[in-house]
């Protein structure tokens, strides 16, 4: 077995320089993705806090409406307006 300075193994499963340079591309690239996507859907992503800051919390319907976004999937979003019919026949009445 190769011994290192100073008498030192590499431990058995460190990554080389190989592999840290690759995982240090892969974390670069996701970053710039993430920072694309952030800035592109950066109107979304304000409309969405505002309503966050104003109401506290907001089920998945109004999110999406907040967001400006359709919801994920027509069934999907029959089942959830079902239950969002369901929730705020339960709920007092707001004052906007």
């Amino acid at each position: 077995m190769r011994r290192r300075a100073f008498g030192r193994r590499k431990p058995r499963g460190t990554p080389g320089a190989a592999s840290t340079r690759r995982y240090r591309q892969l974390i670069d690239t996701a970053h710039l993705d993430v920072t694309a996507a952030l800035t592109e859907h950066r109107e979304r992503l304000d409309t969405l806090a505002q309503a966050l800051l104003k109401t506290e919390t907001l089920d998945e319907l109004d999110a999406y409406a907040a967001a400006q976004m359709p919801p994920r999937t027509a069934a999907a979003g029959a089942t959830v307006a079902v239950a969002h019919m369901l929730t705020r026949s339960r709920r007092p009445p707001t004052r906007e």
